[in-house]
């Protein structure tokens, strides 16, 4: 059940005034009509339309380069799809919630989580991935994190910028977590008594006997406190005591209480099991008392070092510890020993300094034993000026110094010198900063994920701030990813499909399993689309929280969009485009190149027409002509049948359904029959309609005859009455320069081909100038070869690497690229024989000469036909009559 959202507002009101916003007084309509446009304006441009070059529409691309980014390549394994649209944590995994703590596999839908801010945001949607693999972060402080590769962290860099990083790049950055601003999340207080029995229990080693649970203690305080909840509760409790039996020792007090659920889930005799019941963790307020007595129980104070340290045998239980804390902005120190016997493992987290200061303050009213409350209060008189401040709440100190000085140390805050170290410790204030030591791979495992409805995209995993799991380039959530996906790995809805898919991708009457079930990895058809990524051939723009690059436009080796087709509802306007042929396309395009004018019809010697991925038979190719012409128009399309006696019988017939219309599934064909057989009675004389399709055989529906029926008349009536004779509305709107158009076939490739042109122009430019750089470098080598001693001498006789830099341009009229590069070449690498070889690279960069625009694009298009091309699916018939 979804909880109650909290009523108080999210909104940071300084924020505006920070951001130097002003408040416009606009006339209501104005306001209204300004929305709606803008609205408008950004489905068309970043959902509904694709774009004309790459023919993509913006989540496609960005599953793509997404997918690209991660490796999840045609000569790599498949992987979950849920991997491709998420990062996630394990079962376990604490997320703090306006009221406490909860595991991240019990969030629901509608519940609210907290952000990095600590504002309440509402959780939109909850992920389960099983397989998927794992890497272990280990901080400076012991804590680890089960997590997947790609989760991100909020971390800070040197120059205190914030950024998010992905959880294998971790190691040796500074993660971002909930620090001193969040203190005041421990409520000093200890009037729950029934809380603090319960922490007692859990410290206490407890032994339960017949239902009955049982206390020893040498401290009296917390068994008189107990001893009196359990009276006010109603509770069947009894209290003794045991004489010490040697004089060292000291009597032990007996508490001993009625069968209790609530006692009966901590009391647990095995120590190694114990851990914070899930009411506890849910429930903020009730942690100070639970702590309290879980200190009476098993914790002490260390008072050379002013800390306070828990210990306990279960792992469980610290890390659980360890979360309620960095809820609070308190990040303990994790250690481990054995115990005095050896047996055991005993497991610690020990809280210095500030926090320790501060926990203490919290805890003082709540705890019962008198020598650990006088311990604790003098941490709090102590704490806060031993020892400074903690390294996991001190960020890099070089900027601000550096900024400080630049503007005369002492003289004014960097807001007043205009600094912008003043806005980004504004956005630091208060947190804490955790070295990453290492990043580990683990064994796979199942990952839970939530998605949350905030601009930011974030929230608070133990204590640290992580992005959801929609990752790093898509602002939608996970049901629009994963359904944008699977069409694109469905070969009866594309003709080149993009994804690999392996698993139960649907069809066109079932909907596909779940991202958990499927795997996918990219197709190498979609590698034709994005290969040319890194030779500069597009522009990027920053992803929707402006911390990555994604690109504009995909370099696209071959008409996408034509091949594949496309669909699509924007405000006011659609598109509905029809597959083609991918070799019929190519060859289109490439006549296109070498004769720029060429006609309608000349192109449609190679297009003569749609290339359906279900097969089928089109009706009417002067319809398509008119969609090829002005980008509008109708084209009709039939199944494909086969006549003849049905197996098993004696003279009857069978239609036989082999392909069927595209988008046209079996069931809505079955379906429809149905109800012109028994409900409007307008289909006669068939007897049983059989579904036989299967992998091996294909699309096999089979239509029974009743006796003396003609079939012939029968599937006439069929193709009238059923989808078996079905249209499609072909509108080719797409966007070109950011504009909505409408483009017949020759426009749309002329499109495409000066994308093409471009695509190979800037990438001849960027491999001209690394060549030129690369020649550049070597020019330098070979000089420094000339006379290699005297380099040799010049170096080892420098002060320092600037000196010797500064000796190498001066005389031997290097750049200080090319002195650079000498300097960081091992010695190694300078002999004779990498000399000749030097020569041959100078040489052979110098000659090469890049081809034309159109020469390339016309030999890659070659290419792709060739590696690419299929036979055609459907048969047309030029008139508008029956096909041949």
């Amino acid at each position: 059940m979804a909880r109650r959202k909290d009523k108080g507002s999210s909104v940071d009101l300084s924020a505006f005034d920070r951001a130097g916003a002003t408040v416009v007084d606009n006339p209501l309509v104005q306001e209204v009509e300004d929305s709606y446009l803008e609205y408008a304006v950004s489905v068309i441009h970043s959902r509904a339309l694709p774009d004309a070059r790459d023919g993509l529409k913006p989540v496609h691309r960005r599953i793509l380069y997404s997918m690209y980014e991660q490796g999840h390549r045609p000569d790599r394994p498949h992987v979950k799809s849920a991997r491709v649209v998420g990062d996630c944590f394990v079962r376990g995994t604490l997320v703090s919630t306006p009221a406490g703590l909860r595991p991240i596999e019990d969030v629901e839908v509608g519940e609210l989580v907290l952000d990095g801010q600590g504002r309440s945001v509402p959780v939109t949607a909850v992920y389960e991935n099983p397989g998927s693999e794992l890497v272990r972060v280990r901080w400076s402080n012991g804590h680890t994190m089960l997590v997947t590769p790609g989760q991100r962290f909020r971390a800070a860099g040197d120059d205190l910028e914030t950024e998010w990083v992905d959880a294998r790049d971790l190691a040796g950055r500074r993660t971002i977590g909930y620090g001193a601003a969040r203190h005041d999340g421990l409520r000093a207080g200890g009037d729950d008594l029934y809380a603090y029995v319960r922490g007692l229990l859990t410290g206490s080693s407890p032994a339960r006997a017949d239902g009955r649970v049982r206390i020893h203690m040498v401290d009296p305080e917390p068994v008189d406190a107990a001893y009196g909840w359990a009276i006010e509760a109603g509770l069947d409790a009894s209290r003794g005591k045991r004489e010490a039996e040697q004089p060292h020792h000291r009597d032990r007090h007996i508490l001993t209480f009625a069968r209790h659920d609530g006692l009966l889930e901590v009391a647990t005799p095995l120590s190694d099991a114990k851990a914070v019941p899930a009411d506890v963790l849910a429930d903020r307020a009730a942690w100070v008392p639970f702590l309290a007595g879980l200190f009476d129980g098993d914790g002490f104070v260390r008072k050379r070092f002013r800390e306070i340290v828990f210990v306990s045998t279960s792992e469980r239980l610290v890390r659980q510890v360890y979360s309620m804390l960095a809820d609070a902005g308190i990040h303990g120190h994790h250690w481990s020993r054995p115990s005095k016997t050896g047996h055991k493992t005993l497991l610690g987290l020990s809280i210095s300094g500030r926090d320790a200061a501060t926990l203490a303050a919290a805890l003082l009213a709540a705890v019962k034993i008198g020598y650990k409350r006088d311990d604790l209060q003098r941490v709090v008189d102590l704490g806060y000026t031993y020892g400074g401040r903690q390294g996991n709440d001190r960020p890099p100190c070089g900027p601000v110094t550096a900024a400080f000085s630049a503007a005369n140390l002492g003289d004014g805050r960097p807001h007043r010198i205009g600094s912008p170290l003043g806005r980004r410790l504004d956005q630091l204030a208060g947190g804490s900063f955790l070295l990453v030591e290492a990043v580990e791979a683990v064994e796979a495992g199942t990952t839970y994920d939530i998605q949350v409805g905030s601009d930011e995209h974030a929230f608070v995993a133990e204590g640290f701030v992580v992005h959801n799991c929609m990752g790093k380039y898509h602002p939608h959530g996970d049901g629009a990813i994963y359904d944008a996906m699977v069409r694109m790995a469905q070969d009866f809805s594309l003709n080149a499909t993009l994804i690999d898919g392996h698993g139960n991708f649907g069809s066109p009457d079932d909907g596909p399993a779940a991202s958990r079930y499927t795997e996918a990895r990219m197709s190498r058809e979609a590698m034709l689309l994005v290969g040319e990524l890194g030779e500069g051939t597009v522009d990027f723009y920053p992803n929707y929280d402006g911390s990555l690059e994604q690109p504009t436009v995909l370099p696209a080796a071959f008409p996408n969009l034509l091949v594949n087709g496309t669909s699509g509802i924007a405000v006011g306007m659609a598109t509905n485009m029809i597959p083609h042929n991918l070799g019929e396309v190519v060859a289109a395009a490439r006549w296109l190149i070498k004769h720029p004018d060429a006609t309608l019809d000349k192109l449609m010697t190679f297009v003569p027409g749609p290339d359906l991925p279900t097969g089928g038979l089109l009706l009417g190719l002067d319809e398509v002509r008119k969609a090829y012409e002005t980008g509008r128009g109708i084209v009709r399309m039939r199944g494909k049948v086969v006549i003849g006696p049905l197996e098993g019988s004696r003279g009857r017939q069978a239609i036989t359904v082999t392909e069927l219309p595209y988008g046209v599934g079996a069931e809505k064909v079955i379906e429809r029959i149905t109800e012109e057989v028994n409900r409007t009675k307008r289909l006669q004389g068939i007897a049983d309609v059989k579904d036989l399709t299967d992998r091996e055989a294909g699309t096999r529906l089979v239509v029974e005859c009743k006796v003396g029926v003609n079939p012939q008349a029968l599937l006439a009536d069929l193709y009238r009455l059923t989808p078996l004779e079905s249209s499609f509305g072909v509108n080719n709107l797409v966007l070109v320069d950011g504009q909505p158009q409408t483009l017949g076939l020759k426009a749309l490739l002329e499109v495409f081909l000066a994308h093409r042109y471009e695509v190979v122009t800037r990438r001849t430019q960027y491999r001209k100038r690394k060549r030129e750089e690369r020649l550049h470098l070597v020019d330098g080598l070979l000089i420094a070869l000339l006379d290699i001693d005297k380099v040799v001498r010049l170096i080892r006789a420098s002060e320092n690497a600037q000196a010797a830099k500064d000796g190498l341009m001066s005389q031997f009229k290097l750049s200080e690229i090319q002195a650079t590069y000498i300097l960081d070449t091992p010695l190694r690498r300078l002999t004779r024989f990498d000399r000749l070889e030097l020569e041959a690279e100078g040489r052979s960069c110098a000659a090469r000469s890049p081809s034309s625009p159109r020469s390339s694009t016309t030999t890659r298009c070659s290419r792709r036909s060739s590696r690419t091309s299929w036979p055609r699916w459907p048969r047309s018939s030029p008139a508008s009559g029956a096909p041949r």
